[in-house]
């Protein structure tokens, strides 16, 4: 199990590139219709859907990472535990992973913003 824990440690950046690439490109392949094949809108398309998804996927990896580094910190000390923190890293971790982060991300924040200018208009009157 250690040896697994340090292979994620050591080599998660690469899983996260090719995730990340294969994420995005899936992403501009879905969302370019045939009939917007035009240069501009095949750059928009790449800029746009690939960069989001692609930096979504690699999010995911760097969650990987960083619960592999907790994962190891509880297996060495037995009086540490998991906590509320590794679990919202395990949800980011699996919506990364299928490709949903980018787009629960801006669901919060719409949602945030809603909420921010019910309450002003609320206090302001």
């Amino acid at each position: 199990m250690e040896n697994f824990i340090g292979g994620i440690i050591s080599y998660w950046w690469i899983a996260g590139l090719i995730l990340g690439a294969l994420w995005g490109v899936r992403a501009v392949v879905i969302f370019t219709d045939e009939q917007d094949r035009g240069f501009k809108k095949v750059v928009r398309a790449v800029l746009d859907n690939f960069t989001v998804n692609f930096v979504g996927a690699f999010a995911g990896c760097c969650c990987v990472y960083f619960l592999a580094i907790r994962a190891k910190a509880v297996l060495s000390n037995p009086q540490a535990v998991f906590g509320l923190g590794d679990f919202v890293l395990f949800l980011l971790f699996v919506l990364g992973l299928t490709g949903n982060l980018p787009q629960t991300m801006a669901g919060i924040l719409n949602s945030i913003g809603k909420i921010v200018e019910t309450v002003t208009k609320k206090v302001v009157g």
